[in-house]
C-alpha cells in the first residue's frame, strides 16, 4: 500500500493491482491501476490510466477521472479529444480486457 495524490489533490491510500509499461521505438506504453476504498470520486474503489505517448504527445489515453470529460470513463485521443469508453472497466476482473481492448486501439492510432 502507498498513498498517491488523486487529480484533486486528495491523499488517497493505494494499493497497485496492475502496471505496465512498455517502450516500442519512439512509443511509450504506460498503464496503472489502483485499489482504493470506495468514494462518490471512484465508486468503482478503482482508479486506472492506461496511456500512450509518442515523441512526448498523448496518442491514447483511458482513464476514470471525469473532471476533464462529461463522463468518467473516457478516452483522450491525441492532446484534445475524449470520447466515452465503451464496456470500462467496473470490477477489478474487467482491467485485463480493457486494457487488451487499449493496446488494439494503439494500433489503429500509430
Amino acid at each position: 500500500m502507498r498513498t498517491i495524490t488523486t487529480h484533486k489533490g486528495c491523499a488517497k491510500l493505494a494499493e497497485v493491482i496492475f502496471q505496465d509499461k512498455r517502450t516500442e521505438g519512439s512509443i511509450k506504453i504506460e498503464a496503472i491501476v489502483y485499489k482504493v476504498e470506495k468514494s462518490q470520486e471512484y465508486p468503482q474503489g478503482q482508479i486506472y490510466s492506461f496511456q500512450t505517448h509518442k515523441n512526448g504527445k498523448t496518442v491514447l489515453r483511458y482513464d476514470n477521472y471525469n473532471k476533464h470529460s462529461d463522463v468518467r470513463h473516457h478516452k483522450h485521443i491525441g492532446e484534445e479529444d475524449t470520447a466515452p469508453i465503451q464496456n470500462p472497466p467496473e470490477k477489478q476482473e474487467q482491467i485485463p480486457k480493457t486494457y487488451e481492448k487499449f493496446l488494439k486501439e494503439v494500433e489503429k492510432h500509430q
